[in-house]
C-alpha cells in the first residue's frame, strides 16, 4: 500500500503488509512481486493483520459495549445518581 491515508492506521510495514511512499508505483510493484514469490511473508503478515483488526470485529466490539452498559445498570440499581445531562446547542 501506499503510506498514506487511511490504510496506515493499521498497517505496519514490515509486519502487516507493505507501505510504500505515495507515487512510488516502482516501489509497490517491486513490493508486490516479492509478496507474490514469499509464502511466508504473506502468511506471517496475513496473521499478523489479523490479530490487530479482530477486537474491532462487531462481536468484539458489541461485547465491550455489553459490560459497559451492564456496569452502569449496576451502579444505578446500588443507588447512584446516573443522570445524563446535554449541553443546549448555542444557536447561531
Amino acid at each position: 500500500c501506499f503510506d498514506e491515508g487511511g490504510q496506515t492506521d493499521f498497517l505496519e510495514d514490515g509486519v502487516t503488509g507493505r507501505l510504500v511512499h505515495v507515487g512510488d508505483v516502482d516501489g509497490l510493484v517491486s513490493a508486490c512481486r516479492k509478496l507474490a514469490a514469499d509464502r511466508e511473508s504473506r502468511s506471517r503478515f496475513g496473521l499478523n493483520a489479523l490479530s490487530r483488526v479482530q477486537p474491532y470485529f462487531i462481536d468484539q466490539c458489541a461485547a465491550r459495549y455489553e459490560t459497559v452498559f451492564e456496569k452502569l445498570i449496576s451502579r444505578n440499581k446500588h443507588g447512584l445518581d446516573m443522570q445524563l445531562t446535554r449541553e443546549p446547542v448555542a444557536e447561531e
